[in-house]
């Protein structure tokens, strides 16, 4: 259950069955991108469990990754999966995706002191399953047509059943889950947010998990806006018919290539903006099968590789969707976040990798030219004995989150035992470290830095109970 934060992904030594049988994809090269050295600065606390307990917060935020919208200023709108405790103003003990703010450094409360849930597992329209025991988002990009300005969300449902083992959970103490991600829509400024259904669904039908011992996530999609090569486009853009929105998420194939056969992989799928705008505005005439059919994910073997649907239009999920390609199949990688970078020319992620054991995550980062080739990784986090970071987030400081500059944040949670929010903290990484270090991008053409040093969090201050 996401309310104990598992994000589901399918244990290295563990197959599943998927939908439909092919041979191993090939995985897209790490060729063609130049690289560019990365040092990570320091971590500070953004927010502690104290100070979000304080603001009506049972767990959270966020459980997963985020969104941000610039309010003018040093001032912005943050948006994560949440629950409200009992003494949440508008919603008592509701999980949901929920908004925040804060400067960029740390939170300063609540928009108008309202504990409030933007939307709650079961919005999706009548009939789709995909968020009816759960939904948290998730990432936003601004839009404008015309008069109507608004925010398109990608945000995290799932599905739960009771599993075979005897307390009815499925690992990590959560209950057992099948993940898909649907889009919500805000005419408002992100005061208010409806769904408009689902627009992503995994490769393996929900009928090959529900009822035994493995979830499956999806995460919660990173959007990107660029055009058809990949080429990065400002947000909101003014040419809709020639412009891409990009989803980011990771996905599951019992024949993929490598650790893509026995885990999740990251991929991508896009929409053109102008098809999805003309899908969910105006609101009260969005058509939840419209919206399912907008999206198609990136799939090499195909003849046209953005032809495989993103979802199979069954609003039970219980039909297999469309098959992807790996962006890159050096590991398991889930949770994928993705901007711009204008110092760097290049788009930066960042990712889960899977390593097993007590801390089973690292953080990696990767670069890309084109939002398909993707580098080796350029800088991995692993974390201190006795410390589990989940959720990364990179949310650009150049007034655009979608843009990064001199010092990008990476937002995180950490925990001393996930999924133990009562010992939990979200952080963020310092701005004067990453400063000094984001300056020293150095382009070395047909060379990839592959690691660089690590954040160091031996001084960051514990959270108190």
């Amino acid at each position: 259950m996401r309310e104990c934060g598992s994000w589901g992904i399918v244990s290295a030594s563990v197959l599943v069955a998927c939908g439909g049988c092919r041979s191993a994809p090939p995985a897209i090269a790490d060729s063609g991108v130049s690289g560019f050295t990365l040092t990570l600065g320091t971590p500070t606390l953004f927010a502690t469990h104290a100070e979000l307990v304080a603001n009506g917060f049972t767990w959270g935020p966020s459980d997963g990754t985020m969104g941000a919208a610039s309010m003018g200023g040093d001032n912005y709108d943050f948006f994560g999966a949440a629950r409200g405790s009992a003494t949440c103003t508008d919603s008592p003990s509701t999980q949901g995706a929920f908004r925040f703010t804060g400067t960029l450094d740390h939170l300063t409360g609540l928009p108008a002191g309202q504990c409030k849930a933007l939307f709650t597992n079961g919005s999706a329209p009548t009939g789709w399953v995909f968020d009816k025991d759960y939904a948290g988002g998730g990432s936003v990009v601004p839009f404008k047509r015309g008069a109507t300005t608004g925010l398109l969300m990608t945000y995290h449902g799932e599905v739960h059943w009771k599993g075979p083992a005897s307390n009815g959970l499925c690992g990590a103490g959560v209950p057992c889950f099948y993940g898909g991600i649907g889009m919500a829509v805000s005419l408002d400024d992100g005061a208010t947010f409806k769904s408009v259904g689902q627009i992503i669904q995994a490769y393996p039908p929900l009928s090959d998990y529900q009822g035994g011992s493995v979830n499956l996530g999806m995460g919660y999609g990173s959007i990107v806006v660029a055009d058809a090569n990949g080429k990065w486009i400002a947000a909101p853009p003014a040419d809709l018919g020639n412009t891409y929105l990009y989803v980011f998420f990771e996905d599951y194939d019992k024949n993929g290539p490598g650790p893509c056969g026995k885990g999740a992989c990251v991929t991508v799928a896009r929409a053109r903006f102008d098809q999805v705008l003309d899908a969910v505005v105006p609101l009260a005439s969005s058509n939840p099968t419209t919206v399912a059919g907008l999206f198609h994910k990136y799939d090499a073997t195909a003849g046209d590789p953005w032809s495989s649907p993103a979802t199979s239009g069954d609003p039970t999920e219980n039909t297999a969707s469309g098959h992807f390609t790996p962006l890159f199949s050096d590991e398991t990688d889930y949770l994928p976040s993705v901007i711009w970078d204008n110092l760097a020319s290049a788009y930066l992620m960042v990712h889960h990798q899977y390593v097993g054991g007590a801390q089973p995550t690292n953080f990696q980062f990767r670069s890309s030219t084109d939002l398909l080739h993707w580098s080796v990784p350029i800088a991995t986090f692993a974390p201190p004995a006795g410390k589990q970071p989940f959720y990364p987030t990179l949310v650009g400081e150049t007034g655009d989150p979608l843009v990064g500059g001199a010092a990008p944040r990476v937002y995180f949670s950490t925990f001393d035992l996930f999924p133990d929010w009562s010992n939990s903290e979200l952080d963020v990484a310092d701005r004067d470290a990453l400063m000094a270090t984001m300056r020293c991008f150095a382009w070395i053409p047909g060379k990839i830095a592959t690691i660089a040093s690590p954040w160091n969090l031996t001084n960051r201050s514990r959270m108190a109970n």
